[in-house]
């Protein structure tokens, strides 16, 4: 996953996606539907950190940083807690981590400093565990996943007002789940190249994890904004950068557990209500 498709450990773990989606799908997607239909605010917290913390579990992200406001507090930590507990009950795989909330102080480059609860996984190489000293913008960066020269840049302050966003969204909702600032005049030609692939590999990797786990949901990415404010005819930045309207996939799939209750009613963990369709520091929505 993101460990081997993004930064080259061909030896990373592969997440079990089939016996997860056996095991604990038909729960998962009750779950997400659940605290879809009931987060009914923009900007939609609880939902967008709960599809960040599944794609933290099933390796497609490295980390997300939540929005620790009051109302997303608990919800949070009891996904976190029953992903972990699954993850224990498949412990045997030896392909599945659990996954935690790391406390940690972040300084920022104005030598401020706030405590952050980052989700991550427990055995992530690519996380930084010790408290002390505390994270700095470019460390956070990349552990978010963010293009490394972008994560320095911000972290210097050259594109603190970044006139690009590179952004992803959830194809049913036009939620946002991640935000990256970045700068056309600060990167090289061979540079915007790689920024642009890791874009797109960022992008397969959520979608696949997604329909892996039979999971609904899908994520597109742009140049411009989410797709009711800046209809696709109109994402210049996009088809000029990419050479097409948007990255990855523009609506959500068939809801599998739903498909397969209809012909299992005796099951009695598989039930799925249909999804309804209904992110932001620039340098990085996490």
């Amino acid at each position: 996953m993101a460990e081997r498709e993004l930064y080259g450990n061909r030896n990373a773990k592969q997440f079990p996606f089939e016996t997860v989606r056996s095991n604990f799908g038909a729960q998962l997607a009750t779950k997400l539907s659940s605290i879809e239909r009931e987060d009914i605010f923009e900007p939609h917290t609880k939902f967008v950190t709960a599809l960040n913390c599944v794609l933290v579990w099933t390796h497609a992200r490295t980390a997300t940083l939540p929005t620790w406001e009051t109302p997303n507090i608990r919800e949070a930590k009891e996904l976190v807690d029953l992903l972990s507990k699954w993850s224990r009950q498949l412990a045997w795989t030896g392909q599945i981590d659990e996954v935690i909330i790391v406390p940690r102080r972040q300084v920022y480059r104005c030598g401020g400093e706030t405590e952050q609860g980052l989700i991550a996984r427990r055995n992530c190489p690519r996380v930084r565990l010790d408290p002390e000293p505390p994270i700095r913008d470019d460390e956070l960066g990349r552990e978010l996943d963010m293009y490394p020269r972008n994560a320095d840049q911000f972290a210097t302050g050259l594109i603190e007002e970044a006139d690009t966003a590179f952004s992803i969204w959830e194809a049913g909702s036009d939620v946002l789940l991640y935000a990256e600032g970045w700068s056309e005049d600060h990167l090289s030609p061979s540079e915007l190249q790689e920024f642009i692939v890791h874009c797109e590999k960022r992008l397969a990797l959520w979608n696949s994890s997604m329909e892996s786990l039979g999971l609904s949901y899908r994520f597109y990415g742009t140049m411009d904004w989410r797709r009711s404010e800046v209809p696709w005819h109109e994402a210049v930045n996009t088809k000029r950068l990419c050479g097409k309207e948007f990255l990855g996939v523009d609506r959500r799939e068939k809801d599998v557990f739903d498909a397969e209750s209809r012909g299992k009613e005796c099951c009695p963990c598989i039930g799925i209500a249909r999804h309804d369709s209904v992110g932001r520091s620039v340098s990085a929505t996490a």
